[in-house]
């Protein structure tokens, strides 16, 4: 089921995207990007320093097989990642306030020939036209707001709440987008970050759950990179 404590009954404030748009047959490498807020990963993933953190942060949520590795070995895993030219970049960010000035810096990216598109919808684990979802300003500065599925307490425990209005916003299912890019090359190369504001344990789920369209096993396993920012677990577990 959709994830949603949110409820809105207005038409959608932006548009659906398109899966084939988004992912053509010559996007072989792919980074996904579920959270652009301003850029900050997608001007980190051009600068060659996103995955740096997975490199030099506590180990405990990382499978036995990277606490083990040594240095190098980790650094020879991560040595796809730095062709970060040659990937697309696809950035999700479902606050709509935040997109003006991600679609400037989108053209910016593209004039240096850059293959990236800033995303108005957010990576679910649902596809719809209109997902609810809270949009909460914490700040009166421009970039002061975030958009949460989740009741804003349920993710953020200190940041004021100056307002909160639930907005109807395109979603796309991680799922889908998985299975679109493996469908034109099985042997793609996915880097896929969540930052979904409490949400990450639901898409998990779901790419743990779907049936991988290759060999046994679940469709996670067709995700070559994986970057979580998991929120308020104590929360978000229970429910």
């Amino acid at each position: 089921t959709p994830c949603c404590e949110a409820a809105a009954s207005q038409t959608p404030i932006m548009p659906m995207p398109s899966l084939a748009t988004l992912f053509p047959p010559t996007c072989s490498k792919v980074f996904i990007d579920g959270g652009s807020n301003l850029g900050e990963s997608v001007d980190s993933w051009y600068a060659g320093t996103f995955h740096r953190c997975s490199l030099n942060q506590p180990t405990r949520l990382y499978p036995r097989s990277w606490k083990n590795a040594s240095a190098a070995e980790k650094r020879q895993r991560m040595l796809p990642l730095q062709d970060r030219n040659s990937f697309c970049v696809r950035s999700f960010e479902s606050n709509l306030f935040l997109m003006p000035a991600l679609n400037v810096r989108a053209r910016a990216l593209q004039s240096a020939g850059r293959d990236v598109q800033f995303v108005g919808a957010m990576l679910s684990n649902t596809t719809s036209p209109g997902q609810p979802r809270h949009v909460v300003n914490f700040s009166h500065a421009a970039t002061g707001s975030t958009a949460t599925t989740f009741r804003f307490r349920s993710v953020h425990t200190t940041l004021p709440v100056l307002a909160d209005d639930v907005k109807s916003i395109p979603s796309l299912d991680v799922r889908n987008v998985v299975r679109t890019i493996v469908a034109h090359d099985p042997g793609a190369v996915i880097a896929l970050k969540l930052d979904v504001e409490g949400e990450e344990l639901y898409l998990l789920d779901a790419l743990t759950r779907a049936p991988s369209s290759r060999a046994p096993g679940s469709l996670i396993c067709e995700v070559s990179y994986l970057f979580v920012e998991f929120h308020n677990l104590h929360v978000n577990l229970t429910h």
